[in-house]
């Protein structure tokens, strides 16, 4: 587990780094530019990878390089809980509010009925809590973790 502490901290910081660019470029706030957020899971992928390759170099069998992937994971889910209430609580205050303004634009813009967008934006507004979004990305970034790690780990041979 040790060596999943520094990868960890660097997996963290590079999730954070692409949700600020997120928020600097107010890509957030637009239908589609907000899909850009789901990069995160191609930024997992990625230093999971590098990690489970790091894991079989140095030995590890499917066991070893699993552990070191999912630990860091797990090393990096509490800092992206942090990050994530940094993120929607101090640095982009209004956060919710801008994606809940922007969804009822295009709503409006597709011409949907009143009733309908009242009633998906008091839908949406459920999940517009600070906590279970940091919650979520912190679950979401252990399972990406998990099955991310489980499956490189059996790609990723040890070199001869």
């Amino acid at each position: 587990m040790k060596k999943s502490i520094v990868p960890g901290v660097i997996l963290a910081v590079l999730l954070a780094s692409w949700m600020y660019v997120i928020g600097y470029m107010g890509w957030y706030k637009h239908p589609t530019l907000a899909n850009m957020f789901w990069l995160v899971v191609l930024i997992q992928i990625v230093v999971l990878t590098f990690v489970i390759k790091g894991a079989a170099k140095d030995g590890a069998g499917f066991v070893g390089k699993f552990v070191r992937g999912a630990g860091t994971s797990l090393v990096a889910a509490p800092l992206v809980f942090l990050n994530s209430l940094l993120f929607t609580q101090v640095v982009f205050p209004k956060y919710f509010e801008e994606i809940r303004a922007a969804q009822e634009t295009l709503l409006r813009s597709k011409g949907i009925p009143e009733a309908q967008i009242v009633e998906t934006l008091k839908a949406a507004a459920a999940m517009e809590n600070p906590y279970l979004q940091a919650t979520l990305g912190a679950i979401g970034t252990i399972v990406t973790g998990i099955i991310v790690s489980l499956i490189a780990s059996a790609m990723v041979k040890k070199p001869e």
